[in-house]
């Protein structure tokens, strides 16, 4: 094994191919870890696979989204040997279906609206992954789903860009390829959605949405001509907005389909605000935590460091006090609400500090968006419950694929919640032939 690829001092081999080899590597200088892939040894320096490994390292420059991968490093040079890549922690969303089997519809939709804000912010650049499955999706402790494999992306601005390693359209073969991918035509952003869809069904259902044909052989024609088995005949019960979602995804016809990853996100936005009251990232670590595989976070954790705060009372003085707040004829019932409530929150958390000294922040975006505060990314919209701020001047940008940020600027003072309501000015996009009503997320 190589102990030094660059700068980078090699610490462990994560997986071999035929052409790259993944390392977990620390920057000698930085100190910063992050995830190697370097072209096999046994290649010719100059390689053309070296320009496609660079290609794979301009695609990642261009973006920037909190469920996509970030590029950090490549090699000197005219043509790429390695590219050093975020270390984004957590497993893989295939270990977690190979512990859970399936997710609850919640989940499943928080995890899809993660990885269809990537896509959406991907093909709002030009480039379509191409690849979209769950040994690709990484899901992080913090309650972000990533996209970390964009190995077969290909960047549409740039078509005389090298091409992906195996130069086919079917990279990985069928199980998650749109119909048209499997015969050779050009994959588009509609072709991710159809593999978002296959993704989904396999979170809801526990398994793919052809798995029961005749073998693997045949699975290619089947993906072209037959329907998928409803996710009834599995035993789910699903949201009728989630259900209608994935069958949409898994139209034969691209036309069909939604028409990129931010329309897809903007649907299951919606779905996920009817069906839980909990954050994004909150439903995202429950499936850790039901594959055993991590921690469900709270609500605010992730979103600030905790203040160190009072203990909470004994029982003993509380039951004194709620005596004496009982006698209260005439003040009586609402004081001790009040009380009570701030009891439980400081049994709940005694390492939480007093909800005077913080201020909180409400946020609703129209359809949806990516949340900000003070440049540090928070959650995706709907969001359950207020952010908690520091009492002072704060900055709250918006983000959303096919619209211009918002940005807000802000005063919060101990105590108090903000409401910020914005609507985010959409670009308008013509709406499909077919099925035409259910895009009425698609305009401002």
């Amino acid at each position: 094994m190589q102990s030094q690829i660059g700068p980078y001092r090699v610490r462990e081999k994560l997986s071999e191919g035929a052409i790259t080899t993944l390392y977990r590597a620390e920057h000698e200088r930085l100190g910063r870890v992050a995830i190697v892939k370097a072209l096999k040894g046994t290649l010719a320096e100059g390689s053309p696979l070296g320009s496609a490994l660079e290609r794979e390292a301009r695609i990642l420059a261009k973006m920037g989204h909190a469920s996509v991968v970030r590029c950090l490093d490549v090699s000197p040079g005219k043509s790429a040997t390695w590219v050093a890549l975020e270390d984004v922690p957590g497993p893989r969303l295939s270990q977690v279906l190979a512990r859970a089997k399936r997710l609850p519809p919640e989940v499943a939709a928080a995890i899809g609206l993660g990885v269809a804000s990537g896509l959406g912010h991907a093909h709002a650049r030009g480039v379509v992954h191409r690849d979209v499955r769950p040994e690709g999706i990484v899901l992080a402790p913090d309650g972000r789903s990533v996209l970390v494999d964009f190995g077969a992306a290909i960047d549409l601005a740039a078509p005389s860009a090298p091409s992906p390693f195996d130069g086919s359209e079917r990279l990985s073969g069928p199980e998650y390829a749109a119909p048209e991918q499997i015969v050779g035509e050009p994959a588009s952003p509609r072709s991710d959605v159809f593999s978002l869809g296959v993704v989904l069904y396999e979170m809801l259902a526990g398994a793919r949405p052809w798995d029961e044909g005749e073998g693997r052989d045949d699975l290619a024609r089947r993906v072209r001509s037959v329907e998928p088995s409803p996710l009834e005949r599995h035993g789910v019960v699903a949201p009728r907005a989630l259900a209608r979602i994935v069958t949409r995804c898994l139209a034969k016809r691209p036309e069909d389909r939604f028409e990129d990853g931010g329309a897809a996100a903007e649907a299951l936005a919606e779905a996920l605000d009817e069906a839980s009251r909990d954050s994004s990232r909150k439903l995202v670590t429950r499936a850790l935590a039901l594959s055993s595989l991590g921690e469900e976070i709270g609500e605010e954790k992730g979103h600030r460091q905790p203040k160190k705060g009072p203990p909470p009372l004994p029982l003993g003085p509380l039951a004194q006090r709620l005596a004496v707040l009982f006698g209260l004829a005439l003040l009586g019932a609402v004081v001790i609400e009040a009380f009570v409530r701030e009891e439980d929150v400081a049994a709940e958390d005694a390492g939480e500090a007093d909800t005077t000294e913080r201020g909180h922040l409400k946020v609703l975006a129209r359809p949806w968006a990516e949340v900000l505060v003070d440049g540090q990314f928070v959650d995706v919209t709907p969001i359950g419950r207020p952010i908690p701020v520091v009492p002072g001047r704060h900055y709250v940008t918006f983000k959303h694929p096919n619209a211009p940020d918002e940005k807000r600027e802000i005063r919060v003072i101990a105590g108090q919640t903000v409401l910020l309501d914005v609507t985010m000015r959409l670009e308008r996009r013509a709406a499909p032939a077919v099925d035409a009503g259910t895009d009425a997320a698609d305009s401002p």
